[in-house]
């Protein structure tokens, strides 16, 4: 087996116990003076998932350096002591934080590098209403401003300025991507660029890995978002390879990671948790755990790394917060009722074809008894009141049980909710399918009584031959707590042993 080469350093990320990027430190100027031990440190300040300022140090000693004496004794002393400390398993290209401090305070000393500490960026963002990643404008380090330009999938698609005749606006960088963030083409249209963009695609922060972060001529920042570059986009949770169009690290949900899941700002607290670990939770997204938006990125938004929902693009706000929350709900309630009701629909095609198939080998049965042209037999007895008083629904037919359980509800509805009645009638269809039963020789008792009345009268559902054999029972629970249900169940199993099946709603 090949041995492994590691090349040198690229980047190098720091981040904070809510998972957020707080520092990047990269080869100064770029990668191929790593040998010389110098490195630019990039700290972020954040409002809540929001950031706020970069401020970058150039340059600082990296680890290596100050482990050989560079720095003097006492910085040496210290970059022993944390190597000690974190049994030699630091990257020593980097500089830990603690030894970066070290170095800014000994500013002046003999040995220890000049540094340049300076505010290189701050961000102004929206209220959210277009989403947690919606910006406004970014002030450079000489406080000039400039306004990134935001298309209807959230791209940063333009950069203005103030540059124009007597202050106007104007346009002076434009960019084109494809649909996973990555630069197919940029134009500047103004020379000098005020404040170079860092923001891109959906509004996201990008590194870029091919080039330095500073000519080593000029001593000018390196542009990050440029036609054919490799980046990576900081996507909170997960990091975006624009180039793969996938994420670089698996789905954290469910895992049993922290992650951060509310895309909170404006001073608001930050919350951080950890999922159980659930395979059906981390795969509700898709089998693939580095997929990026469904592959759906023209229209799809992700902007925790997390997964793609709509609750997920509509901010961190108070009231927003809610709106997820509720959004959310709504969007459980609607799955969970389409579900319910294709699981319905699905029962009765099967049904269907199984009583078809049956009415087709059979010469003697009547054309009424096509599921296409057959009608549902009610026997309530003489009159509604008469059925509410014996408590008790009999029907021939379950070719269009959906419909007969509805009609139950409207006219009897009072021993259950609709969604009793309709749990009801999926046990009959479960137990009639998982059978094979004839349709035309099965009949199907409903228990109707009013809430309290009758109660130990009859099971929920009791399935008859046409002979008059009982087949099956069941008691489906209603308001009953599990404990309450297990008591019913057992009260019929002493009456009708074996064939009892509990149904929790």
């Amino acid at each position: 087996m090949e041995s492994i080469v590691v090349g040198y350093m690229v980047k190098h990320f720091t981040y904070d116990a809510y998972g957020r990027l707080v520092r990047v430190q990269s080869p100064w100027p770029d990668p191929s003076f790593e040998s010389e031990g110098s490195l630019r440190s990039e700290r972020f300040y954040y409002d809540g998932v929001r950031r706020i300022q970069e401020v970058y140090i150039d340059p600082i000693m990296a680890m290596s350096m100050a482990m050989q004496g560079e720095g003097g004794g006492q910085l040496q002393a210290t970059a022993q002591q944390i190597d000690s400390e974190n049994q030699g398993e630091l990257d020593q290209s980097a500089t830990p934080a603690a030894l970066e401090s070290e170095q800014m305070e000994s500013q002046g000393q003999s040995q220890i590098p000049t540094t340049q500490t300076y505010l290189s960026r701050e961000y102004v963002w929206g209220p959210g209403d277009w989403g947690v990643d919606e910006i406004v404008a970014q002030y450079d380090e000489d406080r000039r401003v400039s306004f990134p330009l935001q298309d209807a999938s959230g791209d940063v698609i333009a950069l203005c300025d103030l540059g124009g005749a007597s202050g106007a606006a104007r346009v002076v960088t434009e960019l084109v991507y494809d649909a996973y963030g990555q630069v197919l083409a940029r134009e500047d249209l103004a020379g000098t660029t005020p404040a170079d963009l860092r923001l891109g695609h959906k509004g996201l922060f990008f590194d870029r890995l091919d080039g330095g972060v500073a000519d080593p001529m000029t001593g000018q920042d390196t542009r990050r978002l440029e036609a054919g570059s490799t980046l990576l986009g900081y996507n909170r949770n997960r990091s975006l390879h624009t180039q793969w169009g996938r994420f670089l690290q698996k789905d954290p949900i469910a895992t049993g990671l922290c992650v951060q899941e509310a895309m909170v700002f404006d001073g608001e607290s930050m919350q951080c948790r950890a999922q159980e670990v659930d395979i059906m939770k981390h795969l509700v997204d898709g089998p693939n755990a580095y997929a990026y938006v469904r592959h759906v990125p023209l229209t799809g938004e992700d902007p925790a790394g997390l997964f793609f929902s709509f609750a997920d693009i509509l901010g961190g706000s108070t009231w927003q917060a809610e709106l997820q929350e509720t959004s959310a709900d709504y969007l459980q309630d609607a799955h969970k009722t389409f579900k319910g009701h294709a699981q319905r629909v699905f029962g009765n095609i099967a049904l269907f074809q199984m009583a078809d198939a049956q009415w087709a080998q059979d010469w003697n049965a009547r054309d009424d008894d096509y599921s296409v042209l057959g009608d549902i037999d009610y026997y309530y007895g003489d009159s509604v009141y008469e059925a509410r008083s014996r408590g008790i629904l009999l029907f021939g037919s379950l070719s269009t049980i959906e419909e007969m359980m509805i009609h139950t509800a409207a006219r009897v509805g009072n021993h259950g909710k609709p969604k009793h009645y309709m749990a009801m009638a999926d046990e009959a269809i479960r137990f009639i399918n998982s059978r094979g039963l004839d349709l035309r020789y099965v009949d199907v008792v409903f228990n109707a009584a009013p809430r309290g009345a009758g109660v130990r009268k009859r099971p929920d559902v009791l399935i008859y031959d046409k002979l008059g054999h009982l087949m099956h029972v069941a008691e489906v629970a209603n308001t009953q707590t599990g404990k309450s249900l297990r008591n019913r169940v057992r009260y019929w199993r002493n009456l009708f042993p074996g064939r009892v099946r509990g149904v929790k709603l």
